[in-house]
């Protein structure tokens, strides 16, 4: 069985038997960084089960000198050091 197959399983196992999803329930589907693949997979057996998929993308910003290099790479002015833009 193949990475796709067991990610595929994995995700129906989740909706069907551990959540057991039933027809119009919403489904927060929140995941950090991007395992699109996976994520995929949920949302379409999300769907099968008759769910309404929500999705919630968090980027794993949090970490010490993060925002710093998140704002290195933009275009423009770099922000002062020390300052705390998502605060």
């Amino acid at each position: 069985m193949d990475q796709d197959q067991r990610v595929g399983k994995l995700a129906h196992t989740l909706v069907t038997y551990s959540l057991k999803v039933k027809p119009g329930e919403k489904v927060l589907i929140e995941t950090r960084g991007a395992d699109l693949p996976f994520t995929a997979d949920l949302i379409k057996e999300v769907y099968a089960a008759g769910g309404l998929p929500f999705l919630s993308i968090k980027y794993p910003l949090s970490g010490k000198g993060n925002h710093e290099r998140l704002h290195r790479g933009a275009d423009g002015p770099a922000l002062p050091p020390g300052s705390r833009p998502y605060a």
